[in-house]
């Protein structure tokens, strides 16, 4: 912080951030015939809506084994396997303009402190992975551009307190 006068100052910050993250996909699927044996089912198929059995008995026998815990489901390792990482840095600058009300300024309008204030600030959040089917797609950081006006105030031997802002934020990804 710096005063340029009693009245005017201005106050500047900044961060630098660094994350790394990594994240690790391994896909398995159901080996369906085996899955079948262990249960009596002549077959079991796997479509778009969900798991299906060739047969009633299989389906409730099937169910009953799984609910305690004597049916262990035979899963396959797909070789489709995916790995990524990667490090994201960035320098985010803040400054705030202050001009402050002193008292023998405010004396003839019955405030107790005032405050107004101008501020540029800006933020980030690290990028990441997500799963998409067999692989991981990346996906950029998120950064944000503050602007903000605003006033405090506090009058009539600080029984009344006023506070006021208003902000535009500019996002990006």
């Amino acid at each position: 912080t710096y005063d340029f006068s009693e009245l005017l100052q201005i106050t500047v910050g900044a961060r630098y951030t660094e994350e790394s993250r990594e994240r690790d996909l391994s896909v398995y699927s159901v080996d369906l015939a085996e899955l079948a044996s262990r249960t009596g089912a002549s077959a079991i198929s796997i479509p778009i809506d969900g798991l299906q059995w060739a047969d009633v008995a299989a389906i409730n026998a099937g169910y009953q084994q799984y609910a305690d815990g004597s049916l262990q489901i035979p899963v396959l390792p797909d070789p489709a396997r995916d790995k990524d990482d990667d490090t994201w840095q960035k320098f985010t600058p803040a400054a705030t303009l202050s001009f402050n009300n002193l008292e023998n300024y405010i004396d003839w309008n019955k405030l107790d402190t005032a405050l107004g204030y101008v501020t540029y600030s800006t933020g980030f959040k690290a990028g990441g992975f997500e799963p998409k089917g067999t692989e991981l797609v990346s996906f950029e950081p998120e950064e944000v551009t503050n602007y903000e006006i605003g006033f405090k105030v506090d009058a009539f031997e600080h029984r009344l307190r006023i506070n006021s802002a208003l902000y535009y934020m500019e996002y990006s990804d």
